[in-house]
């Protein structure tokens, strides 16, 4: 099982698939803790209390409760993920090895993103200039 969170942000609990609407409602009357990099970080626990007000209000939409449910198991840390290790019974070696070749494989592709992204930002910087 994964450990629950402590803290969250808006940005997270979009990127887990809540709308702003819903958004808005969990966090309505929900203290904030810290502003950490501009981002407001509310307590799990808070939050979880309120979801499941939501949850339990008859006139909460059937697909709005199957979104704060699957948000409240990933704040719960009841994530349906199981973290296994796969490379558990190799020997020492052809772990490392096989390891190695994975971050090999991360940096190739992260030298593209990078790449794609400055030119993004160079055609950014174009379109801001012609402006």
């Amino acid at each position: 099982m994964n450990q629950p969170l402590q803290k969250v942000t808006k940005l997270f609990l979009k990127s887990l698939g809540l709308n702003d609407y819903l958004i808005r409602e969990i966090i309505k009357g929900a203290n904030f803790s810290v502003i950490q990099n501009g981002y407001r970080l509310y307590e799990t626990s808070d939050l979880i209390k309120k979801i499941n007000t939501k949850l339990s209000d008859s006139k909460t939409k059937k697909s709005s409760k199957k979104k704060l449910t699957k948000v409240l198991h990933t704040l719960q840390g009841k994530s349906n993920v199981i973290e296994a290790d796969f490379l558990q019974k190799l020997p020492p070696e052809k772990r490392i090895a096989v390891l190695k070749n994975q971050l090999q494989e991360l940096e190739v592709e992260e030298k593209k993103i990078e790449q794609e992204t400055d030119e993004l930002i160079q055609k950014a910087n174009a379109m801001l200039m012609a402006n």
